[in-house]
């Protein structure tokens, strides 16, 4: 009788001779109980495998350690190995855009070194002024010297030039490589109008000037009637109502300069239905009608009071409205 002790379940696919299994016979304590069966006690005893040999230490070319390797490690393929590869790949890629971005960086240091020398201020030159001095006005604008050209913000030098009610900006010219010429205009006192008590002067455009409470005050200069005042503040540009009414205004007084007629005219008013009326420093009273065709509509009035005035015809009504058909009404002081 024969008894076989496993030490461990052997693979299905190996037999226990190729895993290293061998059976080895040796006289045990009950063999002389066995002796009269004439049989033998064995025990299968394990002996380790041989040594494995590392495969990644041997050369490629061992065909031992071929038949360990597996194809895959041999060709660098799978997971492992594309993992690799796609990290490698990661790196490099990062250095890329870090050595591209040093590069650029440089490139626009140099750039900016060139610019800032090459096209810095170097002069400023105050074009327009009259009354206000170049101290004044650069002193308003502040255009640093040395400064970058390209930098040079013409809305801000705008912006700081109004802090005198005075100046406006009309232009900033950039001379290149280093010149900036600053083109400006002075507001002037053109006309006057009383609101609440006060009297306040302001530009052909609707700039309030100045303001007094000297109800006596009698400013030569034109006299404007009939607007709607929403607000009136100095420094800054009148509120109206009606912004046709602004709109009117500006216009007439614009042409009044053009013709040379701002000592000829002494008063404007300007109606809630728009018809615009002007008195004469000759004593005439103008109808203009509304506010179209106003050149031709002041062109008429030029020629119609010069005629009265030329046959001794002094005051009454101009009425302009059909400026091609001008008409006099005499008043009721006027000769006959």
């Amino acid at each position: 009788m024969q008894k076989w002790l496993f030490m461990r379940k052997p693979r299905a696919d190996l037999s226990w001779q190729e895993k290293g299994y061998h059976l080895q016979p040796h006289p045990c304590e009950r063999a002389a109980a066995l002796d009269d069966d004439n049989d033998t006690d064995y025990t299968l005893h394990v002996s380790a495998p041989a040594a494995r040999r590392d495969p990644f230490s041997a050369e490629e070319s061992d065909p031992a350690m071929r038949r360990q390797r597996s194809r895959s490690l041999l060709r660098h393929a799978g997971s492992f190995w594309q993992s690799a590869k796609g990290s490698d790949a990661y790196r490099k890629r990062v250095q890329r855009i870090i050595e591209a971005a040093l590069l650029l960086a440089i490139i626009a240091g140099v750039i900016w070194g060139l610019f800032s020398t090459v096209f810095a201020v170097r002069s400023v030159t105050v074009e327009g002024n009259h009354l206000i001095t170049d101290a004044q006005v650069l002193g308003y604008a502040k255009v640093r010297l040395g400064s970058n050209m390209w930098l040079i913000d013409d809305e801000a030098i705008g912006a700081r030039l109004q802090q005198n009610r005075y100046l406006s900006l009309i232009s900033v010219e950039k001379q290149f490589p280093g010149s900036v010429v600053l083109h400006v205009r002075e507001r002037t006192q053109d006309a006057y109008l009383r609101y609440c008590g006060i009297t306040y002067i302001l530009d052909s455009r609707g700039m309030v000037l100045e303001e007094t409470d000297n109800a006596a005050a009698q400013p030569a200069m034109l006299k404007l009637e009939g607007l709607k005042i929403k607000s009136c503040d100095v420094g800054k540009r009148i509120a109206l109502y009606d912004d046709q009414q602004l709109t009117v205004c500006r216009e007439i007084m614009v042409e009044l300069r053009v013709l040379g007629l701002e000592d000829e005219v002494t008063e404007l008013y300007i109606g809630d239905d728009g018809t615009v009326t002007i008195a004469t420093s000759s004593g005439y009273s103008v109808r203009m009608g509304d506010a179209a065709r106003i050149h031709e509509k002041l062109r008429a009035m030029l020629l119609v009071c010069a005629s009265l005035r030329e046959s001794g015809r002094t005051g009454g009504t101009v009425d302009v409205s059909t400026p091609e058909e001008p008409t006099w009404i005499p008043g009721i002081d006027s000769p006959a």
